[in-house]
């Protein structure tokens, strides 16, 4: 007994640790942006003179943002008359982390699956995971793809969220060094955490679409990056669209962008397989503007991920949509990650991003043919720039 008085008292001491680093994190972060130096802010603005693609769209997007607070951005619209492309203080070429994006990607994946028969609708988290007889092998993947797991948001263990808050205040990747072995270990000793019932049992969890990805990977027979690239990325006909492969920099393409905070801190990238299957996707305006068109068309593989099959519950601080303090509306219906709400009398299918340095968001009118993906370097939300320029086009 005394043993379990000690690891009690020293696991109730790392708590009280975690939440005082929470604290100084958030104070210095609040810090850092009152004081954001004019250099950093000029340095953002002289940027925007740099426009490549169609500058009226650029100036569109422009008038929307906050520049003094946004580094670097590419956004798409396509609509049934024409595709148009822009990037401000970057090339076209560019690649930015898309950060929740992905989890739409992997919800494509899943559908994927389900349609080849690699997986069915009763396909369970441990028929591809070693998970031994934890709870956890026994969550179904459809559950996963729908944040009704019970699984918290991310490894919730006072050591790792420590360790998680020092990387995010020295602006690290929070899960440096972390590997699919990682992402196994605590499945193996989590505890579920299904506080409600049926329709009401939602709970967004990036930790629980790192598992999907995984699972699914496995299914396949492949690692998670190139189940991308072969079932995503080869159906796109532009651009750059990857997950890169390891945790060093070296594995970025030529173009990487630098992300940056709101302040114009640099952020270092955030890339590692760990948590690929939930935001570790790099792209290009150029493809996720295909990426959208054929969202919108119907005609990407797994397409039907997007179509609703859960009504969500009324947000709360522990169910809740991701970034939906961000979003300017909350989420109606969601199929596999995908959201569906009704905006401005519109039906709109949409997902949000965001690292420490990039935000994202893509969205997709179906009934009236057009589509829009903003890609930003900065942690300032571009959900309402976003959906403006998805409703109110020509």
């Amino acid at each position: 007994m005394g043993a379990l008085v000690r690891s009690t008292v020293s696991k109730r001491c790392l708590a009280a640790l975690a939440c005082g680093l929470v604290g100084v994190a958030g104070a210095l972060m609040l810090r850092s942006r009152l004081v954001a130096s004019r250099a950093q802010r000029a340095a953002s603005l002289e940027r925007f003179h740099e426009v490549h693609g169609d500058a009226d769209l650029a100036a569109e997007v422009l008038s929307l943002l906050p520049k003094e607070r946004v580094f670097a951005c590419a956004v798409g619209r396509v609509t049934p008359e024409a595709t148009r492309l822009a990037s401000i203080g970057v090339p076209l070429g560019a690649t930015f982390e898309i950060g929740s994006i992905g989890k739409g990607v992997t919800g494509l994946l899943y559908q994927q699956a389900l349609d080849r028969g690699e997986v069915s609708a009763q396909s369970r988290l441990g028929d591809y995971c070693d998970l031994g007889d934890a709870p956890t092998a026994r969550v179904l993947l459809s559950d996963l793809a729908q944040h009704r797991s019970g699984l918290p948001a991310h490894p919730d263990d006072v050591l790792t969220v420590a360790r998680t808050v020092l990387r995010v205040i020295r602006g690290e990747n929070p899960s440096k060094g972390e590997g699919v072995a990682d992402v196994l270990t605590f499945a193996r000793k989590v505890r579920l955490q299904r506080r409600r019932v049926g329709s009401s049992e939602f709970s967004y969890s990036n930790y629980g679409y790192a598992l999907l990805g995984h699972a699914l990977a496995t299914a396949a027979g492949l690692g998670y990056a190139d189940l991308v690239a072969q079932r995503v990325s080869a159906h796109l006909d532009r651009g750059v669209f990857y997950v890169p492969a390891m945790d060093d920099p070296r594995a970025l393409d030529a173009q990487a962008v630098q992300g940056y905070s709101s302040n114009g801190h640099p952020v270092k990238p955030w890339m590692d397989l760990a948590y690929a299957p939930a935001g570790g996707i790099r792209a290009d305006i150029g493809a996720m503007t295909a990426f959208a068109q054929r969202l919108c068309e119907g005609t990407m593989p797994g397409a039907k991920a997007l179509e609703p099959t859960f009504t969500l519950p009324p947000l709360s601080s522990d169910a809740h949509a991701p970034s939906a303090a961000q979003a300017s509306v909350s989420p109606d219906q969601m199929g596999w990650a995908w959201l569906t709400s009704e905006i401005e009398g519109h039906a709109i299918v949409w997902h949000n991003g965001a690292t420490g340095g990039f935000t994202s968001w893509i969205g997709c009118d179906r009934e009236r043919g057009s589509a829009v993906v903003v890609l930003a370097a900065t942690n300032e939300p571009v959900d309402e720039a976003g959906e403006h320029l998805l409703l109110h086009h020509g």
